[in-house]
């Protein structure tokens, strides 16, 4: 990996970090030149011969080119909007025990606790506006936060098969297209009204900023896909929101229609039925082409 990658300068800026423990080198360094000038002073600092500053350099690289995470094993998140967002969120709200201890199992009580160091206090972004942002925030993380890979590589595993379970589940809301502006809008408002009874029963997307329709997509999905609460009330909150398009959806198209109630005669109704079969339409739709070709010819 290149001297000036932006992903390479981090895991040098780890090395560092657990070598000095300087504050310095805990944050996202996006700048690669800077970083370098870091580097180099952090090491100019030591007062070491050009002989010992080279050495102590390449040590530090040789660590760092060991401790970059291979992108390949966060590919599953770039082929997935839903688990990208859930991993994301798992980031920026969970507290990881630091190595030697599994990010999340819990230390047995001879272990000292302490944690790693936080996505916030990495100063990655709080509110990414799409899927390439939060992926791009993501790998951010595992870049910047001042763990071995081993303990990346756990954490990773962990937040799979979190998103495993998730999406192993039957895929709800089937009739919601993403690329449906109507109905990404209907169902964003449905779900963010909010819910004045005592029992919570449904998801909640108020804290979400979604600036696109597929931001809001994407959104419902994961306010569902993370939401605490039983089976029952998932289905329970599945068959509500389904039922509510579907009634949208019959709303709509009384729009401009008025009910007409007739009384006919039986041998006219069954008439009026063959000839909707023939001609393949709704008797509604019969009716109303009979009256206008009638009401045209006078």
């Amino acid at each position: 990996m290149r001297d000036d990658d932006v992903r390479f300068i981090n895991a040098c800026f780890n090395v560092v970090y657990e070598e000095s423990g300087d504050v310095e080198f805990l944050k996202y360094c996006s700048d690669p030149s800077v970083g370098k000038n870091l580097l180099r002073q952090f090491v100019a600092n030591k007062n070491l011969n050009k002989e010992k500053s080279d050495q102590h350099i390449k040590n530090i690289k040789v660590k760092a080119q060991h401790a970059v995470l291979a992108l390949s094993e966060l590919e599953w998140l770039e082929e997935n909007d839903r688990a990208c967002y859930v991993v994301w969120e798992e980031l920026t709200k969970g507290s990881y025990y630091r190595y030697p201890l599994h990010p999340v199992l819990f230390p047995s009580s001879q272990s000292p606790i302490s944690y790693a160091t936080t996505y916030r206090s990495l100063g990655l972004k709080l509110n990414p506006s799409s899927s390439k942002e939060r992926y791009n925030e993501i790998v951010k993380y595992f870049d910047s936060v001042e763990l071995n890979l081993g303990w990346r590589l756990s954490l990773i595993s962990h937040l799979k098969n979190i998103c495993e379970k998730i999406l192993n589940r039957r895929r709800p809301f089937s009739w919601l297209d993403r690329e449906n502006e109507e109905q990404c809008r209907w169902a964003y408002d449905y779900v963010r009204k909010t819910d004045f009874t005592f029992t919570i029963s449904k998801p909640e997307v108020s804290t979400f900023w979604s600036s696109s329709i597929e931001e809001m997509y994407l959104a419902i999905y994961f306010a569902y896909d993370t939401w605490q609460s039983s089976e029952e009330a998932k289905k329970l909150f599945e068959i509500n929101f389904n039922k509510a398009w579907q009634q949208k959806k019959y709303r709509d198209n009384l729009k401009g229609k008025k009910a007409c109630n007739l009384v006919l005669r039986e041998d006219v109704k069954n008439m009026l039925d063959e000839l909707a079969k023939v001609k393949g339409v709704k008797l509604n739709q019969l009716v109303e082409q009979l009256i206008e070709k009638e009401y045209k010819s006078i």
